[in-house]
């Protein structure tokens, strides 16, 4: 992003909130911002428009742009991927000589970059592992949720939890009585 580009979005936050940045706070912006794309930085302002009420700091900007994933050439990622839950990732068990064992393959939706330890360029660093996508795995994703039984059983796993709190263990028993009436 150039630093014209740039001015025009911090005028634009100015205008917005009614309040103005000084010179050395434009600069220490821009300095930690300029690695974004344009089109980046103005979908995360957009973003931030929706739900401050005050003018966004540095820190939030950022914080925002942590947030919100994007693929690797820099596109938004919007909408909520069912097969993975919004994590890039599909956990699994497969069972190895009798025992069950956990994995995990790359989701297709974008939202994180495939592994894989022998493409890495610094030879002493290569090794044979590596995280398959879904495709390599053979796997039918449709949708990647708990059944009811799971839920049933980590429910009784909290029941008598001191970590969780009630208030959370009613959020959790709501959900999932509003998933048994659909």
């Amino acid at each position: 992003m150039q630093f014209k580009e740039f001015s025009e979005y911090i005028n634009q936050i100015q205008n917005i909130y009614g309040q103005k940045l000084t010179e050395t706070e434009v600069d220490i912006w821009y300095e930690n911002l300029k690695f974004m794309s344009v089109e980046r930085f103005n979908y995360i302002l957009s973003e931030i428009y929706k739900t401050n009420k005050f003018k966004p700091t540095l820190a939030d900007i950022l914080q925002k742009h942590r947030e919100i994933p994007y693929t690797e050439d820099k596109e938004e990622v919007k909408e909520q991927c069912n097969k993975c839950n919004g994590t890039g990732y599909v956990f699994y068990t497969k069972m190895v000589e009798g025992k069950p064992y956990q994995y995990a393959a790359v989701c297709d939706c974008g939202r994180q970059k495939r592994y894989d330890g022998r493409k890495v360029e610094d030879a002493k660093n290569r090794s044979d592992y590596y995280i398959p996508t879904v495709a390599e795995t053979g796997l039918d994703i449709k949708e990647n949720r708990p059944s009811n039984e799971e839920i049933v059983k980590s429910m009784k796993i909290l029941a008598n939890s001191p970590i969780v709190s009630e208030d959370i263990k009613n959020i959790i028993r709501e959900n999932f009585r509003k998933r048994v009436h659909k």
